[in-house]
């Protein structure tokens, strides 16, 4: 593009730190005589006014985009729709985040219909205004979000996301789901020099290698309004609309409860929240978890197990009956109980799997293996191996098995730090984790904008922390 800015859509941007990183970026680019010729805008609120030429509002949810809204716009070819094939399933399967997964079969006819408004709109949209960039607040886990990311992918636009890592204080730009860290793989995973953590990278490490709570499994910081609606929802939607999948579950239990012995060997699977970003659509072929059990049954070493615990904060109005069931299916898996000490398992396991979860780099930071089956920021460190077929797992429960597991370490999880934070933003550009930040909310609001105007401008992969 010879330098020049391009026809922009921005996504998202809905708080009021990333907003305030949006405006200061364009004032730079502004004051450095590179503005952006064409600016759409896509998200709850036209914040921008005049600056933006276009702006899409989020009406209930982007629901009122029917046929009838891009009619006299391009619509796709046959050809846009065979690329558009492989993305079609992943944003149906999003639309649990409005609607329940157990009614999911029955509302399919209305997922499809819905899929297909919206990339015939994505398309018109994109197409019309001649955007040749988008860039998400996000990594694009909101169904609307993602129809527009993956048309945009499937017209050979660039695309951009900010991504707010399960690191103290850190964050980066990207430009592809799949294989979200293969660009900076070789960099994470290189010997790393003697250098200092930056104090951020200390505290993360020191967390890590202790027993500190996530905050986000924690009401630290939450609204006490906010909390009150929590309650309430798991009231009426946990408890109320979900007999039949908690039914499935204490049968399970029942029928596979129990944690093994001591000094028994087994992998570790503390399952995902769903619906999260963390599985859909991050675990790429493994959102549905029922897949990473399968692999791992068949993979075990003779004597091992598989010891799985259902996530704590997991409503049972988004699980299904059949999904439980599968797991009681496995003779030698066990399902403990929800309130079991998770830290406790993970310290007497062998290995532990997850398929992006902080778990796993937890494991690393007490010595255990991981086995990563999504796009995790620890994919590239010492002592985790990415798992992609039942062979590449049990190659590596063998390898455990036998003593020829290179086991991670401390000090290779330092190193690891010092590489990560050589390639990253330091701060926050996902409000949820202002809970959890050391760093002002000044300078949070200025990474965000050196964030913004480096996905407006620049390469891809992360930024330097400056």
């Amino acid at each position: 593009m010879s330098g020049a800015t391009p026809r922009t859509l921005l996504v998202g941007f809905h708080t009021d730190l990333n907003q305030g990183g949006v405006r200061a970026a364009l004032d730079r680019l502004q004051e450095q005589g590179r503005p952006v010729p064409f600016l759409a805008l896509a998200s709850r609120e036209n914040f921008l006014g005049d600056r933006a030429d276009a702006f899409l509002p989020d009406a209930r949810g982007f629901r009122q985009l029917d046929w009838a809204a891009s009619r006299a716009w391009p619509a796709p070819d046959g050809r846009t729709w065979e690329r558009l094939r492989p993305a079609e399933a992943v944003a149906m399967k999003m639309m649990d985040r409005t609607q329940r997964a157990s009614r999911a079969g029955r509302a399919h006819e209305s997922r499809k219909a819905r899929w297909l408004q919206w990339a015939t709109f994505a398309h018109g949209f994109l197409r019309h205004h001649g955007i040749e960039r988008l860039v998400h607040c996000n990594v694009p886990h909101f169904p609307f979000q993602y129809v527009l990311f993956e048309v945009a992918r499937a017209l050979g636009l660039e695309v951009r996301f900010l991504m707010q890592l399960q690191v103290k204080d850190t964050f980066m730009v990207a430009d592809r789901i799949d294989g979200l860290y293969e660009p900076m793989g070789e960099a994470l995973s290189a010997p790393a020099p003697e250098v200092a953590l930056r104090p951020r990278m200390e505290q993360e490490l020191a967390r890590r290698t202790g027993r500190a709570t996530p905050f986000y499994m924690t009401g630290k910081g939450v609204p006490a309004l906010a909390r009150l609606h929590a309650r309430q929802r798991r009231f009426f939607r946990g408890w109320l609309r979900s007999a039949g999948p908690r039914a499935a579950y204490r049968a399970a239990r029942r029928r596979r409860g129990g944690v093994p012995e001591e000094g028994s060997p087994f992998v570790y699977l503390p399952l995902h929240l769903q619906p999260e970003a963390t599985t859909l659509p991050l675990a790429g072929a493994y959102e549905d978890q029922r897949l990473i059990v399968e692999t791992l049954v068949r993979a075990l070493p003779e004597g091992w197990q598989l010891v799985v615990k259902e996530n704590p904060k997991q409503r049972f109005d988004k699980r299904t009956t059949s999904f439980y069931e599968t797991l009681a299916a496995h003779e030698r898996l066990r399902l403990v109980g929800r309130d079991e000490d998770s830290f406790g398992l993970l310290l007497r396991s062998r290995a532990v799997a997850t398929a992006t979860g902080t778990a796993g780099w937890e494991a690393l930071c007490h010595g255990v293996p991981a086995l990563v089956f999504g796009n995790a920021f620890y994919q590239h460190a010492p002592g985790a191996r990415a798992i992609d077929s039942v062979e590449s797992a049990s190659a590596a429960l063998t390898a455990i098995h036998e003593g020829r597991f290179d086991e991670p370490t401390e000090a290779g999880c330092r190193a690891f730090l010092a590489n990560l934070q050589k390639l990253t933003f330091e701060g926050v550009s996902d409000s949820v984790y202002l809970r959890d930040s050391e760093v002002p909310v000044e300078r949070s609001a200025e990474a965000c904008a050196r964030a913004v105007e480096h996905a407006l401008t620049g390469a891809a992969a992360a930024g330097p922390v400056g």
